[in-house]
């Protein structure tokens, strides 16, 4: 594995994201929202008599929320990935290169996966802290973390890593940016459910996280196997051509 190429091919791609104006706002969009809905949610039942006990309700939720971050991001940059380079004309001369398929996948992927995790888990702080600031200065005592985040911070990087080969696969398919998008979106979104299912009765049984745990861990390998096999730069070249 030559690791100068891969970190050549991630520096590449995030260059594109940055001047991409389009994605770099859809990525910023999401974990603004996420922060000011919660906190706006926060502050009005902090001021209610039954603040506290819906709080505690809510906050759970509001760590499962987060998990929309890395699917999202890495939809929108591993989907994009392929596309955006072969409507730059990039996208030749670098199969063309001596850089093998595990070393062009490896970059690409980091180059998707690395800013959802920055972005999911600085949204996750940012909301913690927030929230603790506000509850702490109301209340006298901070609510986050709760013992139940610790389950959804585990799952963004399954999340993540997950979304970005399900979403690479999909930009090698498809020719235009924003249907690659739209597919990869999609496509996310049983992961979502099932993450949202197994959350929902945490409190039942813990052994339901930790197979659920597993059963991401499991999926992410069976599908970075199934990306890298369906990669082919000369069926790439020929199909988009």
């Amino acid at each position: 594995m030559n690791w100068t190429a891969v970190l050549e091919i991630f520096k590449k791609d995030i260059q594109e994201t940055t001047r991409n104006r389009y994605v770099f706002l859809s990525v910023s969009v999401l974990p603004i929202i996420i922060i000011v809905e919660n906190l706006f949610a926060v502050i009005q039942l902090i001021g209610q008599p039954s603040g506290v006990s819906e709080l505690n309700q809510i906050l759970p939720v509001t760590s499962l929320i987060v998990l929309l971050i890395p699917s999202v991001v890495t939809a929108l940059l591993a989907s994009t990935s392929v596309v955006i380079e072969k409507n730059n004309r990039s996208l030749e001369p670098l199969l063309a290169s001596p850089i093998t398929d595990a070393e062009l996948l490896l970059g690409k992927c980091l180059a998707a996966f690395v800013p959802a995790m920055v972005v999911s888990y600085g949204t996750l702080a940012v909301l913690i802290g927030a929230i603790d600031a506000l509850t702490i200065g109301a209340l006298g005592y901070a609510l986050l973390p709760t013992p139940s985040m610790a389950y959804q911070v585990a799952l963004i990087p399954l999340v993540g890593l997950l979304g970005t080969f399900i979403s690479l696969l999909v930009s090698t398919k498809i020719k235009d940016v924003r249907a690659a998008q739209q597919v990869s979106t999609f496509a996310v979104l049983p992961i979502l459910a099932f993450a949202a299912f197994i959350s929902g009765i945490y409190a039942v049984d813990p052994l339901y996280q930790i197979m659920a745990i597993i059963i991401l861990a499991v999926a992410v390998v069976f599908m970075a196997r199934v990306t890298i096999r369906r990669f082919s730069r000369e069926s790439i070249l020929i199909s988009w051509s």
